[in-house]
């Protein structure tokens, strides 16, 4: 009998055992130098810290260490000695490494720029090439539930002076990633200047460029070395050793890491805050980063320090999946398809981007207004009126169950929103940016106006000739 009461007490005491709830990761605190650990590379842990929580598309996470080392272009296979494409392109978009950092497939089934695979010929990159290797956010490095908490977001990409003219901030002059002018006793010069301290606002011919994971730019890693004082990373001990023994490593080598300013040539950092530059299909130190959903990532363990980072993990994404201005949509009808066309919730994005929406019930009317924009549609009817033109879409607006659907051309018609859609990863970006120059400080002084107490309050340590 006392055996009998004893297997019943401990069923009832299994019975109320309430199962441990994942901790949600707050945006609304402080995570700045916080670490987090999300998937792996070569079999080892990756350790992301938190670089930055303020700016338009949330907390940013950089990989603490220096994962490999790749071109950040590392051309085409061509055989035009010295050619742009056999030493590859300068601009972030078509890179190598981008399309690397982004794809989920397996190596031989990669998407790279143009169709054509990674260079092989030229001897300028010759640790970890990208030929052998499975994309960076395949399921060898990340789970399904992994990917989830990485957000796909637009970014304002700045532009060389090749391609300027692909500028859609009104900017048609680029900015010198490497020079400054200033004043001395002999008269106006330009000159190298190599701290990162100095970027305290970029202004130049910039456009936006959608990405899931990323390199990091001048005005990510202004912030990097405003919060913690230096942008220094060491590698991990795998990259490490697979460079060490190279004829062509050099001391220091280990240290410098791409950035994904597209501006002549392929921007590095090395040191606690300098910077150059070097041929594009040369080897570099890779430290992806991104931004991190805080609305799937769960704390799995972990108090975010070094020793015992933050082991996070997300929900299996089970549907198409829409961003809107840095931040993924939560519908109550999610997206369908019809005739190889998504369809979303009207409503929800319109209010995102700022328009006020109107429902007639009797003639089935959708209006929308945002200041001197007003858009009409009707259920069924594939014409739709934005202020400007009436436009015919593909596949017309519909009811699904309580919610008005409409195709994805619609929101970019309407409000003149960009959108993307990201079809390895079946997320739908929409992207009605502010231009930069509204974040930031100006730094920039007309040469005709510069002063030398200009030049001193920018550069304190300057020293006349």
């Amino acid at each position: 009998m006392k055996k009998f009461i004893t297997i019943v007490v401990l069923l009832l005491m299994c019975l109320n055992i309430n199962p441990v709830k994942a901790q949600r990761v707050e945006e609304e605190e402080n995570n700045i130098g916080t670490y987090f650990q999300l998937g792996t590379y070569e079999d080892d842990p990756i350790i992301w810290r938190c670089i930055s929580d303020d700016d338009e598309n949330g907390m940013l996470l950089l990989s603490d260490k220096i994962l490999c080392y790749k071109a950040y272009n590392a051309g085409t296979n061509v055989d035009d000695f010295l050619s742009q494409d056999m030493y590859g392109s300068d601009i972030w978009e078509n890179t190598t490494i981008r399309a690397w950092l982004n794809a989920i497939e397996n190596a031989g089934n990669i998407i790279w720029p143009g169709n054509n695979p990674p260079n092989t010929k030229v001897p300028l990159s010759p640790f970890m090439p990208y030929v052998d290797e499975d994309g960076f956010l395949s399921e060898r490095n990340f789970s399904i539930s992994e990917l989830s908490v990485m957000k796909t977001v637009s970014q304002w990409q700045i532009l060389g002076p090749k391609n300027a003219h692909l500028s859609t901030n009104g900017l048609k002059k680029c900015f010198q990633t490497n020079y400054y002018p200033f004043i001395s006793r002999y008269g106006k010069y330009n000159v190298f200047s190599s701290g990162i301290r100095n970027f305290s606002h970029i202004e130049g011919a910039m456009y936006r460029l959608s990405d899931t994971m990323f390199l990091i730019d001048e005005a990510q890693i202004y912030k990097l070395w405003t919060n913690f004082g230096t942008v220094r990373a060491y590698p991990t001990q795998r990259a490490f050793d697979s460079v060490k023994n190279d004829k062509d490593y050099y001391e220091g080598f280990e240290e410098e890491y791409m950035l994904r300013t597209s501006n002549r040539s392929a921007q590095f950092i090395f040191g606690d805050d300098d910077y150059s530059s070097g041929i594009c299909a040369y080897s570099y130190g890779v430290r992806p980063a991104f931004y991190l959903d805080t609305t799937k990532a769960e704390i799995i363990s972990g108090s975010g320090s070094i020793e015992e980072p933050y082991i996070i993990d997300g929900q299996p994404q089970t549907n198409a999946e829409v961003y809107c201005n840095g931040e993924r949509m939560q519908f109550d009808e999610e997206p369908v398809e019809e005739s190889e066309r998504l369809l979303v919730p009207v409503r929800a994005i319109f209010e995102e981007l700022g328009a006020e929406v109107e429902w007639e019930e009797e003639t089935q009317i959708i209006t929308a207004k945002k200041e001197d924009t007003t858009v009409v549609m009707q259920i069924d009817n594939p014409e739709m009126g934005n202020s400007r033109e009436v436009v015919t879409l593909e596949v017309p607006p519909r009811l699904v169950g309580e919610r008005t659907m409409v195709p994805l051309r619609a929101v970019s018609e309407a409000f003149e929103a960009k959108v993307d859609y990201i079809e390895n990863l079946n997320r739908v970006l929409v992207d009605q940016p502010k231009l930069p120059m509204d974040f930031g400080e100006r730094l920039e002084i007309p040469m005709e106006n510069w002063q030398r107490k200009d030049f001193e309050s920018i550069f304190p340590d300057y020293e006349p000739f």
